[in-house]
């Protein structure tokens, strides 16, 4: 018998609609009758009927060359033996009662579409349980330069305050993680440059946001913000006590170029500490290594710049749960033996980038 990606269902009257509104232009997805899942259309069933003879004949190309247009549009397989079923790889989108999409996942966004206003900063913060924080954060916003645009992402968690005034707001089912956070970021900016506007302090108010925005008219700076952070190892990192040149920057006020992050994302959103995060996506934005300088060396890494003195900063990676310990070794991974990008930014015995 040839592999049923259809949950299973019951032989009689398998298929069920969901009835659950009667505004016929939101489309209503068939469901199993038996698990409640969405089915996957019939061209996905008939693709993974094929993988799944492709499987048993031992076609391991075909059958990933299947998989990978299957998962292109949004499904995935899962596999016992030959057999394999479809399922949704994330929710699916709904309809609040206020009319608002609440987006499954970070794939269904939609990107902004025009155009990316020159000096423009896009300021994204998620939404708390506490709606007076997305309140205190509009109030710091107070002298932003003309045409910021405020970017508000809200899960499930999240209250929001009964006026959001200009901000855009983006609600998502999924937990609002630093990483999906930054990944809605760089799907909605309209301006030239993104910058992170949770966790600000006072003396971090809008009116240095032009300051912050001018570190990166330097070509050879990746990512500027409030404060930095210094490490030998990677596996600590520790506050630069003044303004400077730090290895990376801080969550809060980290600011980057759109383009740069559209060019060098994704963003990994299994990121669970903003700090680490912050520290990994620094080094992301700095890495100049090009394999086909290896052999010369002449590449150095771009710099990161911090404005503000960091003595009421604790340590940034205090926290030593699980996740803490992943999101650890994500860095190491990927920066690990990068020590070209540990090194002072101005230091002339700068180790050269080994090959990845």
């Amino acid at each position: 018998m040839l592999d049923d990606p259809t949950h299973d269902l019951l032989p009689d009257d398998t298929l069920t609609d969901d009835t659950s509104t009667d505004d016929t232009s939101i489309p209503r997805p068939r469901l199993s009758r038996r698990t409640g899942e969405a089915l996957p259309p019939p061209e996905l069933r008939a693709l993974a009927r094929e993988r799944s003879e492709a499987r048993r004949a031992q076609d391991w190309e075909e059958a990933d060359r299947l998989r990978a247009l299957i998962e292109a549009q949004g499904w995935k397989v899962v596999d016992k033996g030959a057999e394999g079923r479809v399922v949704r790889a994330h929710a699916e989108d709904e309809v609040e009662d206020d009319g608002a999409i609440r987006y499954g996942w970070t794939g269904a966004v939609p990107e902004f579409e025009g155009s990316r206003a020159s000096g423009i900063a896009t300021i994204v913060a998620r939404a708390t349980a506490d709606p007076t924080d997305v309140v205190r954060l509009r109030s710091r916003l107070t002298g932003a330069p003309a045409g910021t645009h405020l970017l508000i992402v809200a899960d499930r968690h999240a209250r929001l305050p009964d006026d959001v005034g200009a901000a855009e707001v983006i609600r998502i089912g999924e937990t609002a993680t630093a990483g999906v956070m930054l990944t809605v970021a760089l799907r909605r900016a309209r301006g030239e440059f993104v910058v992170v506007g949770e966790g600000w302090p006072a003396e971090a108010s809008a009116e240095r946001i032009p300051a912050v925005l001018g570190q990166l008219a330097d070509p050879a700076v990746g990512v500027a913000g409030w404060w930095g952070v210094v490490s030998s190892d990677l596996r600590h990192l520790s506050p630069v006590p003044a303004a400077g040149e730090p290895i990376a920057v801080a969550w809060a006020g980290m600011t980057f170029r759109t383009a740069d992050g559209l060019a060098r994302g994704p963003i990994d959103e299994a990121f669970q500490d903003p700090a680490l995060l912050a520290a990994w996506w620094s080094l992301v934005l700095r890495d100049e290594y090009d394999e086909d300088d290896a052999s010369t060396g002449e590449a150095p890494p771009r710099t990161a710049r911090a404005l503000l003195d960091a003595t009421n900063m604790g340590e940034s990676t205090a926290a030593q749960d699980r996740a803490v310990r992943r999101d650890r070794y994500r860095v190491m991974d990927r920066f690990g033996r990068r020590t070209d990008l540990l090194t002072a930014p101005n230091a002339t015995d700068r180790s050269p980038a080994p090959p990845r």
